[in-house]
């Protein structure tokens, strides 16, 4: 990517959805179909990030958190995560 396209997807992570706009509990199962993607994760300690979705498995998706300095990588278990957006 150049300058301008990085900037572009920096402005965007900078945005913080709101509670109406996630997909709750009961629909978790349709982060199975999600590869190559960035979803923004609510956990259920109430932590919250951008998570870009590298793959998935039975019970936890393996990626990278959206950090300060950059894309830090983290699996999480599906168990964990309250909503995502």
């Amino acid at each position: 990517m150049n300058e301008k396209s990085d900037n572009k997807y920096e402005s965007v992570l900078k945005y913080k959805p709101v509670c109406c706009h996630e997909i709750m509990k009961s629909y978790l199962h349709t982060l199975f179909n999600l590869r190559e993607t960035i979803v923004f994760i609510w956990l259920k300690n109430e932590k919250s990030f951008w998570y870009f979705i590298k793959q998935t498995n039975s019970n936890t998706l393996e990626g990278y958190i959206k950090g300060r300095n950059g894309w830090i990588y983290r699996p999480i278990k599906i168990k964990n995560i309250a909503s995502y957006y």
